[in-house]
């Protein structure tokens, strides 16, 4: 007997039109499709946007560099060592953290979220724009022309763009 319902039903499979047997298929890809978006886990990102801003106070004699650091992947990500870039190797100069304003040990940015990094050097006297003995310093100098560079505690390193 169920030989012979299993020989009906094979029969009138095929007599079927063939939409129906292609609106089947369709519907099983569907779910499997679904169920493969459904439980992936998602990219891991991690990416640093990182600006620098110079500022001249002329009144109180001071210049200041601002790092902005914004990350724009999906995870946190933890920064163990920062300074200046000083080759194309991961070599990070921390001559410039002498000058740094509030220094962490660690910076912790989480996804969507930006920390700020402030380097500050004064003077010790009013000076003016343009002022050669100022603008010729080591300080003057290392502000204008360093590229800001980091390392996560992972040892992935990002640099200013």
């Amino acid at each position: 007997m169920c030989d012979y319902i299993r020989h009906i039903m094979w029969i009138e499979l095929w007599k079927a039109p063939i939409w129906n047997v292609l609106v089947a298929i369709g519907t099983v890809s569907s779910v499997i499709v679904s169920l493969y978006l459904a439980n992936r886990k998602p990219k891991v990102v991690r990416k640093l946007n990182i600006v620098k801003q110079f500022k001249e106070s002329y009144s109180k004699g001071e210049i200041y560099m601002f790092i902005t650091i914004e990350n724009i992947g999906n995870v946190p990500i933890i920064l163990d060592e920062y300074g200046r870039e000083f080759d194309e190797k991961n070599t990070i100069m921390i001559d410039i953290q002498e000058f740094i304003v509030d220094k962490d040990e660690f910076i912790i940015i989480n996804p969507n979220e930006a920390k700020l990094v402030t380097y500050k050097y004064n003077f010790g006297r009013q000076f003016e724009e343009n002022d050669s003995k100022i603008c010729n310093s080591r300080e003057y100098k290392l502000f204008t022309t360093a590229k800001f560079k980091a390392k996560d505690t992972l040892g992935n390193y990002y640099i200013e763009e």
